[in-house]
């Protein structure tokens, strides 16, 4: 398991996370650089380019970039006892006044939102490949949906 991430702020120590899968950060090289050889390759009418050393560097030096900033910006998941988070939104799921199942996109998706009006949109797929956390999440959603008011959707997704 990756470096434990921080909790946000006066929460307690997280019991389950992701990390950034270094897969993503190699296929994201790679498939920029294809894609800077492919546009190399055509803008010079071949691959006469590719005898040249020094033409490599761009390409090579804009894919590593590419591939960073992509990496950078995969959202890493955390749970503790009572909150959650995804990326930078968290919430206490101790205190949740709102939970939807957004089956509307191409990828569904939770939404859930806190007393103190914090919210964040889950990816279910996402979620559902990391076991520890969906066990969890799903887990302290089930406790905490008693009082609440779930469309027929929502509720059979949570098994309540």
């Amino acid at each position: 398991m990756a470096r434990r991430p921080k909790p946000p702020p006066g929460q307690t120590s997280p019991l389950a996370w992701t990390a950034r899968d270094p897969r993503g950060l190699l296929v994201a090289f790679l498939g920029s650089l294809l894609l800077s050889i492919g546009l190399f390759s055509l803008a010079d009418g071949g691959f006469s380019w590719a005898a040249e050393p020094l033409l490599w560097i761009a390409p090579a030096v804009l894919s590593a970039l590419f591939a960073l900033f992509v990496w950078a910006r995969t959202p890493v998941m955390a749970a503790g006892s009572d909150w959650f988070r995804y990326g930078a939104s968290w919430v206490r799921t101790d205190r949740l006044r709102h939970i939807r199942l957004n089956t509307a996109s191409r990828r569904p998706a939770l939404r859930l939102e806190d007393s103190a009006g914090r919210d964040l949109e889950l990816d279910v797929t996402r979620l559902a490949a990391h076991r520890d956390l969906n066990d969890l999440l799903l887990a302290t959603l089930r406790r905490t949906t008693a009082d609440l008011d779930l469309d027929p959707r929502t509720r059979e997704f949570l098994g309540s």
